[in-house]
């Protein structure tokens, strides 16, 4: 919580958005899903398609305690490369979602 209101100034300042609403932090492990996962029902697709759709600025914490690869790339063009970053514990990497095709993943898993 405390990261997310020292960066409310600077994204206005640096980036021109204006920080009016913001989500609860959501965990999310790397790797395969488990067999016997519940399919995704249609309630809980629309709360996260409802964020999805207006989320502009996100933060990612890795709390590992591996390191992964983030991969980023624009959606608008075809001929830029995936930009790769290694990732590790306690690094924070703050992105733009509806620039960027984003996808973390740990190599060991």
């Amino acid at each position: 919580n405390e990261l997310g209101l020292d960066m409310e100034e600077a994204l206005e300042s640096v980036l021109g958005i204006q920080c009016s609403h913001r989500t609860m932090a959501v965990a999310h492990l790397v790797g395969e899903p488990e067999d016997g996962r519940a399919p995704l029902a249609e309630r809980e697709a629309q709360k996260w398609l409802g964020l999805f759709i207006r989320h502009r600025v996100m933060v990612l914490v890795f709390l590992g305690p591996t390191t992964g690869t983030l991969e980023l790339k624009p959606y608008d063009t075809q001929e830029t490369e995936v930009h790769e970053i290694v990732t590790t514990p306690g690094m924070i990497v703050v992105l733009r979602p509806d620039l960027l095709s984003h996808r973390h993943f740990d190599p060991g898993r």
